[in-house]
């Protein structure tokens, strides 16, 4: 059908995907990009609000975040000007999580939110594992 806004097209898909999930009795995994103004914060840990739909919210019984700090860091490293200290702390955070991922739980309707845990993330075969 037509609609008037992305947000309109999205609540219509996440809740005909929640009537799918629920005629089949199957878990539906969707997945979404959080927005790129989200990584500007001065917080940029995932909040549930990020993917900018609040259907994903209202219609998922779990919604989870995945994040590498890693990732941020070598987008933000400190500009030369910034002085050795800064730096030397940006390298020894960006030491601290190379190779790792948070995945956060930001919803869960059996559970408590917010429960984190670190995976070790390998990015030349887009996989994640226990950290040993």
């Amino acid at each position: 059908g037509r609609h008037k806004d992305r947000f309109e097209r999205l609540a219509e898909i996440t809740g005909d995907l929640k009537v799918l999930a629920k005629d089949l009795m199957v878990p539906v995994l969707v997945l979404a990009q959080r927005t790129r103004g989200a990584q500007r914060r001065d917080d940029p840990t995932p909040q549930i609000n990020d993917a900018d739909a609040p259907s994903i919210e209202r219609d998922g019984d779990i919604v989870l975040a995945v994040w590498r700090k890693e990732s941020w860091l070598r987008q933000n490293r400190p500009h030369k000007d910034a002085g050795a200290e800064k730096h030397g702390n940006w390298e020894t955070q960006l030491a601290l999580c190379a190779g790792k991922a948070q995945v956060i739980s930001l919803k869960h309707r059996r559970r408590k939110p917010f429960e984190e845990r670190t995976l070790k993330w390998i990015g030349k075969l887009t996989r994640f594992e226990e950290l040993t």
